[in-house]
């Protein structure tokens, strides 16, 4: 015969439910703004050099423990049938705000998780983190036609 459990041993499962459950659920939270991601190869300088997008996309991170975010190229596509490599693609941080320690060195991306953001708990509100986007140089080796990499970014809790 099952006997119901105790007062105290109810109030003491539900604490554990709401201290556990709901701050799982309210632990981390993270947004994309996206601006200028487009880019024109049509002379033989943006061919040459590396592009740069300013403040391409920016990264708001809502978490009330420590987290790190990653990046990487999830899939790329290409209108020609050549793709290019991932490794075309690197981001750098420009900003962040409220101001924080950060890693501001470009990162080339790749079809593997990089570390981008490693950092501690927000609390109560939500830290911007804004990058810029730098493609290529793409030279000579590509037929011309349009490419699409699709990034992929992660938070976690380290």
């Amino acid at each position: 015969m099952n006997k119901p459990l105790s007062e105290y041993s109810m109030h003491f499962l539900n604490a554990f439910l709401l201290l556990f459950l709901v701050s799982d659920a309210w632990s981390q939270s993270i947004q994309l703004q996206t601006g200028q991601t487009n880019f024109n190869f049509n002379t033989s300088s943006t061919l040459e050099n590396a592009q740069v997008s300013v403040n391409a996309f920016s990264l708001s991170v809502y978490s009330f423990s420590n987290f790190s975010v990653y990046a990487k190229v999830s899939s790329v596509s290409s209108s020609s049938g050549v793709t290019m490599p991932a490794s075309m693609v690197a981001i750098k941080l420009n900003t962040v705000s409220p101001s924080r320690s950060a890693n501001f060195n470009p990162i080339t991306l790749s079809t593997n998780n990089q570390q981008i953001i490693q950092s501690y708990y927000t609390l109560f509100w939500y830290v911007t983190y804004t990058y810029n986007l730098i493609i290529g140089p793409i030279g000579y080796d590509y037929p011309p036609g349009n490419q699409i990499f699709n990034i992929l970014f992660t938070i976690t809790s380290p």
